[in-house]
């Protein structure tokens, strides 16, 4: 008997059958089944986590199962239900079934079938003529079978054969392949360059090329790095090539326990599910060539097979807090006991992991795996000088102890995008006393807080084992990464809109555009896409679904913008996002590195541009001492007041718009239908305008092309409900009448609008240089000849197509001359 079960999103560790997707026969066992079984030895039951699950592989048509993880079946097992008290629930149990009497069941099965074959195909045969072709059947199928062994065995020779010279062949592809960039850093096993070839990282990034020798070397290592600057390979590299070195690579896991199993080599927690995917997954590829297995332990699996899981002893664990705290407080099995003995903890993302509420449960799985350490290294450190100056006796116990010390040593690895500026002098500064010895640094002070959701109680917490660790910094000057260029436009606060407006149009491109609020995400999102910019919100308000359906629809788009709130700051990897707008200032510093670390992805260049009001100055000018900068230092980028005297029109227009799609929503009754019920504009008619939005988004029509579509339902409606209704109503239909007739009168005066605008921005825009021009071809500038090349701007008449990163990059004072150059 078979068995299939299906994995959820879901914390429960109970073994339900409907969540676990368990198939059984739906047929009763017969009465003979159930004599036969009394009558053999007891019945064996077996526990679901200890089954030998085996994994069902779905084609890729499936697509998004909205939470269903994966499926995983079973063989040699019945299903039995148990009802609990009551019967309102039933425990599923796992019955081990003799093989022998499944075969029998199956032969009996097949020869039933086989008797209903013959029935049916040979019923007029006589008894000879039926033996002879039973006999010439079983002939051929002994031939087939033969045949088909031959067939295995040869498949078999060859492929061992190809597997032995492929084997060869790839070695000498290794040792033919030139990876000097990465060889000048550290000299990595043969495995993981060929694994580095083919992810197409032919050079290490700055982090990597930091970070990568020290951590090899042993160093704890605090490493300040931006999301996307690669710093995964940086930490996992090196655990990947210090396995490759260590006795782990070649042991037999088999029919070993907790207590007698290597410790993994490394335990890596993440605040988020999807950054331990995605650092799984880096992890996974780069180790394609070696025999590193890596699991991550996260909510949205069953809890069950991640204790199994466990329990084949992975060599890297890459995990978030609150799964593997509860994974750890419910071991019975010595799973703690297990972890203690991790080689390397690193905290990715540290600033989140205080930030996301997940400290109480990181602050108490660092205290259960540090019970099994011994004395901390830093103790050792700290009277290291000291025993060296015992007499011979004392130096061989001091020897032995630290012996057995050093096999719990543990390294510890911290990254994160933001530290505070004390902080950083505090990792800065040296590492060893004034007397020679290991300087332990005190981060928590009086100039730091020292309540435990800051950064400084964490890395007391870690205890370091060189007592101070060392401080990696790619960018110390800048607080974010140097290849975003960082710039700023003055505008007046009623003209953001039109701001927004032109550098959207000016510059093409995936484009994160970043609000305070739901509300204005809500409110720019509808005005943009009014003037037919593809544009989509995201803000935290949104269910799971809707986020994943929204930011697919993003990163389809090349030319996608996406209207969010600081949700979209942090956890999310989106490759190739060329800008990012801060609409609104950000809150913190920290939230405007998290917020420009969007763009500049990896190796990418990016542009992140502040709209800022003349009354916003004071706070703009704040927030760059806290990231060591000066206004100054932003670049300028300025807008043609011709240019924004027309495109000023068309927002206009695209809000006044969005204002009267509102009024007929809350106002005219246009969708909520209250005047059958009595009601003059019920409070569901605003949430109908956003289902209707929400549909026309769906169904890809423009919003004026839904609203005609329920309105000859309306019409049809309302002639149905009069003649339901007669005169008994006559007041109620009198006014439903004149709601009517207002709103027919506002919707023409919307279709008016939309075709106005429809207008307007199938309009070039007039830029400076052609205010005064007559003909194409006249001017500094031909215009003819930049149609003709392609090279002229599709919107902006008079000007090339170039990027926000070149135009940015320019000072004011070289943009000003290069406009007078042109003139």
């Amino acid at each position: 008997m078979g068995v299939k079960r299906k994995h959820q999103s879901t914390e429960s560790s109970k073994v339900d059958a409907k969540k676990r997707g368990v198939s059984t026969s739906s047929k009763p066992p017969s009465n003979e089944s159930k004599t036969s079984q009394s009558s053999d030895d007891e019945e064996e039951y077996l526990d679901a986590s200890n089954l030998h699950w085996k994994p069902v592989t779905l084609p890729d048509r499936v697509g998004d199962m909205e939470g269903l993880m994966g499926f995983e079946e079973i063989d040699g097992v019945a299903i039995e239900y148990e009802n609990t008290v009551g019967g309102k629930e039933k425990i599923v149990k796992f019955k081990k079934v003799k093989p022998q009497a499944v075969k029998s069941a199956a032969e009996a099965s097949t020869t039933a079938e086989g008797d209903e074959e013959k029935i049916e195909k040979v019923p007029e045969l006589s008894k000879e003529e039926l033996e002879r072709k039973l006999a010439r059947k079983k002939m051929h199928k002994e031939r087939d079978q033969r045949k088909k062994e031959r067939k295995k065995a040869a498949a078999k020779a060859a492929s061992a054969a190809a597997a032995e010279t492929n084997t060869f062949e790839a070695l000498g592809e290794l040792e033919d392949t030139e990876m000097p960039a990465w060889q000048e850093v550290y000299p990595l096993s043969e495995s993981l360059l060929h694994g580095l070839k083919d992810l197409g990282f032919s050079a290490p990034t700055e982090i990597q090329r930091q970070a990568l020798p020290l951590i090899l070397e042993g160093h704890d290592v605090v490493g300040k790095a931006a999301t996307g600057s690669g710093k995964t390979l940086a930490f996992g590299l090196a655990i990947l090539e210090k396995y490759l070195s260590s006795s782990a690579a070649s042991t037999d896991k088999k029919e070993l326990t907790f207590k007698t199993a290597p410790a993994p080599a490394a335990l890596i927690l993440a605040p988020t599910r999807e950054l331990v995917q995605q650092i799984s997954e880096h992890i996974t590829k780069a180790s394609k060539y070696t025999t590193a297995n890596i699991m991550m332990v996260t909510g949205g699996l069953a809890i069950q097979k991640q204790k199994r899981h466990l329990s084949y002893f992975p060599d890297v664990v890459v995990a978030t807090p609150g799964r593997l705290h509860e994974l750890m407080t419910s071991d019975s099995e010595g799973l703690i006991g297990w972890l203690a003995g991790v080689e390397t903890l690193v905290l990715d993302e540290a600033d989140r992991l205080l930030q996301d509420g997940h400290f109480k449960e990181l602050n108490e799985i660092l205290d259960m795996i540090g019970q099994n350490r011994g004395k901390d290294g830093a103790e050792e450190s700290e009277t290291e000088s000291e025993e060296e100056e015992d007499d011979n006796q004392t130096d061989k116990k001091s020897s032995n102890q630290k012996k057995k010390r050093a096999k719990n040593y543990r390294q510890t690895l911290v990254f994160s995008a933001t530290f505070a500026k004390d902080l950083t002098r505090k990792l800065s500064g040296p590492k060893k006393a004034s007397n020679g010895k290991k300087k332990r640094t005190k981060f928590v002070s009086n100039t730091i807080e020292g309540e435990e959701n800051t950064m400084a109680y964490l890395l007391d917490k870690l205890n370091f084992r060189e007592g101070t660790p060392t401080y990696v910094d790619v960018n110390p000057d800048e607080a974010v990464k140097s290849e975003i260029i960082e710039g700023v436009m003055m505008c007046d606060a009623m003209q953001k809109d039109v701001f927004l407006y032109f550098f959207l149009l000016k510059y093409p491109g995936r484009t994160i555009v970043f609000v305070n609020s739901i509300d204005a995400v809500k409110r720019i999102a509808r005005f943009l896409q009014e003037l037919q910019v593809p544009a989509v919100a995201f803000h935290s308000h949104m269910i799971q679904k809707q986020r994943l359906r929204t930011i697919e629809r993003f990163k389809e788009n090349s030319h996608g913008i996406l209207i969010s709130t600081d949700v979209a700051a942090r956890g999310l990897d989106i490759p190739h996002v060329k800008h990012v707008l801060h609409y609104h200032l950000p809150r913190s510093a920290d939230m405007y590195v998290h917020r420009s670390g969007r763009t500049a992805r990896g190796t990418d260049s990016g542009v992140a541009m502040i709209l800022c009001a003349t009354n916003e100055f004071a706070q703009l000018k704040n927030m760059a001492v806290k990231l060591g900068k000066k206004v100054k230092d932003f670049k300028t980028f300025e807008v043609e007041p011709f240019v924004v005297k027309q495109l000023a029109e068309r927002v206009h227009i695209a809000t006044d718009i969005t204002k009267l799609e509102t009024q007929l929503a809350t106002g005219g009754n246009q969708l909520g239908k209250g005047h059958k019920n009595g009601k003059n504009g019920g409070s569901g008619s605003g949430a109908d305008m956003s289902l209707l939005r929400q549909g026309a988004e769906d169904l890809g029509l423009d919003m004026s092309e839904a609203e005609d579509i329920l309105a000859s339902s309306d019409d049809d409606d309302e002639d149905d409900y009069k003649g339901h209704k007669g005169k008994k109503n006559g007041d109620a239909d009198s006014q439903a009448e004149g709601t009517n007739k207002q709103r027919e009168r506002q919707r023409a005066e919307l279709q008016s609008l939309r075709q106005q605008l429809k207008g307007l921005v199938a309009t070039p825009v007039m830029t400076g240089l052609m205010r005064s021009r007559s003909y194409i071809t006249s001017g500094v500038v031909n215009i003819a000849q930049q149609m003709v090349d392609g090279s002229a701007h599709k919107t902006f008449l008079g000007q090339t197509n170039t990027t926000a990163l070149e135009d940015v990059a320019k000072s004011k004072r070289q943009r000003k001359k290069h406009v007078i150059k042109e003139v």
